[in-house]
């Protein structure tokens, strides 16, 4: 890595020399590549294509940037155009059926890694790209039978026990599920991965103390968003002493582990919290005695004991689920005078006024917790009901769509920023009468709020929502519809608009 920099600024030099040389374009971008500076790659791939632009490995190179920076849908044209000079290679044939699949396209993704696992049928990487486009296309069962067909190559491949473990999981089967992943951590103890699916199996059977060792992992996972701080000071177990407790993860985990922080200020002499900035002024207003600093403020460890990740909390606090009565509602509060703002904007309406959100970015799990604008908005027909958005991000598009197929109008604020404005989406929440909402950061919020809030979730949920008997544990109050068939989201919307009928 230390000799890239040196590399780069010769090729950099030769092609001021001579801007017609192709191939310093080229290695040019496989250094940034290496680099993970997939932007200037790309840039540097596009140039030398400009002289040689049938050259198969620098198409090949540039298909790769283009996915590593998610531009997926540029890279299916050009890996078929590599596949059009060398039909024979048959990486980027796989490297086309993933980019099938990381669009959406997923008959076109099995039908493409098919033809490869077809051509190379004892390639376990192979077959295991093959197994997760099934998955994704629903074929359960078809994915199971190209994951048995891994382990009897390779009876320990961790790859394809923990893949199997998830499609176990995802039937509702937790004991296979757990048997397999067990399986798994017995061949390699340390894998973050198997550990955190482990610790879901735990979450979703209430096995809470059993969990939280487990869920640790997120801080070794590739894909973690938060490294864990760096402290000479211990991890707090609960004594009574000045705690600094630091941000992990997004805005939707700040709020569900918030629920803790009163019932932890009881517990400390002194609590420092870092938040995110969108929620600073409203941790402010909702918690008595504690101190709060904006995310990646640093705190001098002169000033604490001991620290924990916010999500530790739990693992102090929350290890059986008789210690979840202690849980409060509606322990966010909005100032007045927003809410008020936002029911003058919406006006007097004899019906009831229902928020909704129905997507989430999360691209790991997004393909089953969305849920079409036009299915949602259409359960709601007939009823005396007006929709308002609650949902972030660029939505004029679908909500256009709606108004002009079906005639159904969804309000939307035009002003309001959904994703910055967070102490305005709460406001707006709080000027509705219920809010519907998939598993986002809407549920959150709404339901940390107090507002009548109703969760739909898919057939095989996040970790965050236990099985019980009724609601959720961690938000008394919740209204929770779980689908009892894959992707069967008019059943679920069905149950939602009969109870919200019921209590209007």
């Amino acid at each position: 890595m230390e000799k890239y920099p040196q590399a780069i600024r010769r090729f950099e030099q030769a092609i001021a020399i001579d801007e017609n040389y192709g191939e310093a374009y080229r290695n040019l971008g496989v250094l940034h590549q290496e680099c993970d500076a997939h932007g200037d790659a790309i840039k540097a791939f596009e140039a030398s294509l400009k002289i040689a632009p049938n050259d198969p490995d620098t198409l090949a190179f540039l298909a790769g940037s283009l996915r590593a920076s998610e531009k997926f849908k540029a890279a299916i044209p050009i890996l078929q155009k590599v596949l059009e000079i060398a039909p024979s290679r048959w990486k980027e044939r796989q490297s086309l059926g993933l980019a099938f699949v990381e669009v959406g396209d997923y008959a076109q993704g099995v039908a493409v890694l098919k033809e490869v696992a077809t051509e190379r049928p004892e390639d376990i990487v192979v077959l295991i790209h093959y197994s997760f486009a099934l998955g994704k296309m629903k074929d359960s069962d078809g994915a199971e039978r190209v994951l048995r067909r891994v382990l009897e190559i390779e009876p320990e491949n961790l790859g394809a026990l923990n893949n199997l473990g998830v499609l176990f999981k995802n039937r509702g089967d937790y004991v296979t599920a757990a048997q397999i992943f067990d399986q798994a951590l017995a061949i390699d103890p340390t894998s973050s991965e198997i550990r955190m699916n482990r610790s879901v199996i735990h979450f979703l059977k209430c096995e809470f103390k059993q969990a939280w060792p487990l869920y640790n992992a997120r801080f070794e996972h590739e894909n973690k968003t938060t490294e864990f701080l760096d402290s000479s000071k211990p991890i707090w177990t609960g004594d009574k002493q000045r705690v600094f407790v630091w941000a992990e993860q997004g805005v939707g985990d700040e709020v569900f582990f918030a629920s803790l922080l009163s019932e932890a200020r009881a517990r400390c002499l002194e609590l420092i919290v870092s938040v995110d900035k969108r929620l600073f002024h409203m941790f402010e207003r909702s918690f008595e005695g504690v101190k709060f600093v904006k995310r990646n403020t640093d705190v001098s460890e002169e000033d604490y004991d001991a620290h924990i990740p916010l999500g530790g909390l739990a693992g102090v606090l929350r290890n059986a689920l008789g210690e979840f009565d202690a849980q409060p509602f509606g322990f966010l509060k909005s100032e007045k005078s927003d809410i008020d703002k936002y029911k003058q904007w919406l006006g007097e309406y004899s019906g009831e006024t229902v928020g909704i959100a129905w997507s989430t970015t999360n691209r790991r799990n997004n393909h089953v917790r969305n849920v079409d604008l036009k299915t949602l908005a259409s359960a709601f027909e007939g009823q005396d009901v007006r929709l308002v958005n609650l949902q972030y991000g660029d939505t004029s598009v679908d909500i256009a769509k709606v108004q002009e197929q079906q005639g159904i109008e969804v309000l939307n604020h035009p002003t309001l920023d959904r994703f910055n404005d967070i102490e305005g989406l709460c406001a707006l929440m709080q000027a509705c009468d219920s809010v519907v909402t998939i598993d986002n950061s809407t549920v959150h919020l709404a339901a940390a709020l107090g507002v009548d809030t109703h969760l739909i979730l898919p057939h095989f949920p996040d970790w965050r929502w236990s099985y019980v008997d009724e609601g959720s544990p961690w938000y008394p109050g919740l209204n929770v519809y779980r689908q009892n068939a894959e992707f069967n989201w008019q059943a679920l919307l069905k149950q939602v608009v009969d109870r919200l009928g019921k209590t209007t």
